[in-house]
């Protein structure tokens, strides 16, 4: 199996399936290889011809197209961009991937009284609330804590923000942050941000994040962390 050399929409999440590190398929579509990770994001390479996307649309994004999942597919290639955005049943947007280029991490400040550190083990896998948790992109506790890593905050018995590997690979750790409701306006995204990084750069690897360009919040907190924004790209996904 080739490995995956197009980084236009990113490459930690196909790589991820690829290195056997997230699950996730790989599908054959007119000649060209799709990954569908497990989270739902889709990447086609190669040349997007007119039947890759006709056959991608029938398959995953058509109103009779039927997926175990959902299906959100991430394209950079003017002729796929446009194919896609020429359908009405059809949601297209913008997402924006950024890079730490530092060699060092940003400075870890202090956690406000009554708070600590703890690593996200299985316990808290399954107890994270909101949106943006590991439960997003790994399929069980068992897997992240093989092949992942999660630095929460704790506020006495609970969670108040938490950073994660939404996706990793042998070069990259793609970081998920979250912050509890009750808990926001108090810079613990960036804390909790900057030890992942340390950990990130500890092993290695180089640290990426991805987020909707108009998620302000994200991308405000990536540019406070030190982050540099590298490119973007197209999603297409279903109405």
């Amino acid at each position: 199996m080739s490995a995956v050399t197009d980084f236009s929409c990113g490459k930690i999440y196909p790589q991820s399936i690829e290195q056997g590190l997230q699950k996730g398929d790989i599908y054959t579509v007119s000649g060209h290889k799709l990954y569908h990770h497990l989270c739902g994001f889709a990447f086609c390479f190669g040349e997007s011809e007119d039947a890759v996307c006709k056959e991608i649309y029938s398959r995953f994004l058509s109103p009779d197209a039927v997926t175990d999942r959902r299906f959100v597919l991430f394209v950079s290639d003017r002729k796929a961009k446009d194919f896609f955005g020429a359908k009405e049943d059809l949601n297209i947007s913008c997402r924006y991937f950024f890079e730490y280029q530092h060699k060092e991490p940003p400075e870890i400040r202090e956690l406000p009284q009554g708070m600590r550190f703890c690593e996200i083990g299985r316990e808290l896998f399954n107890k994270l609330p909101g949106r943006i948790t590991p439960l997003f992109s790994w399929d069980n506790a068992d897997d992240f804590v093989k092949n992942g890593k999660g630095i929460c905050i704790m506020k006495g018995d609970e969670p108040a923000a938490w950073a994660f590997s939404a996706a990793v690979s042998d070069k990259e750790l793609d970081i998920g942050i979250e912050t509890a409701e009750s808990c926001r306006g108090q810079g613990l995204a960036t804390i909790v941000g900057a030890a992942m990084i340390r950990y990130a750069l500890g092993c290695g690897k180089t640290p990426v994040w991805a987020c909707h360009s108009e998620n302000a919040g994200s991308v405000r907190t990536a540019e406070k962390l030190g982050f540099v924004r590298t490119a973007e790209c197209v999603t297409v996904s279903r109405r």
